[in-house]
């Protein structure tokens, strides 16, 4: 299951990546990644992400593996780039 958060949502990003129950990638590896411009201020990347991380409840010893196909579009505004889209499938 899936959810959408943002700057203006509840929990917003921000209020996610602080939380306790966050747990940080302990590696990643990015591959086939593919940059196409939309136009002079605009990109959309894809790429493939190979990571884990620590187990959410300590009764399990596994560390969580993550691999899925990723694309985020982003914009250059007020100087600064700026995520509008990020979307991830998980690879088969």
């Amino acid at each position: 299951m899936g959810m959408k958060v943002s700057a203006r949502t509840e929990p917003s990003v921000q209020e996610i990546l602080h939380s306790p129950a966050f747990v940080p990638w302990k590696t990643f590896d990015l591959r086939n990644i593919d940059v196409t411009p939309v136009g002079p201020e605009g990109a959309v990347i894809s790429y493939r992400a190979i990571a884990t991380r620590a187990p959410a409840s300590k009764d399990d010893p596994r560390d969580v593996e993550f691999d899925a196909l990723c694309s985020s579009t982003w914009r250059f505004e007020d100087g600064k780039w700026r995520m509008c889209l990020h979307q991830q499938t998980m690879s088969a």
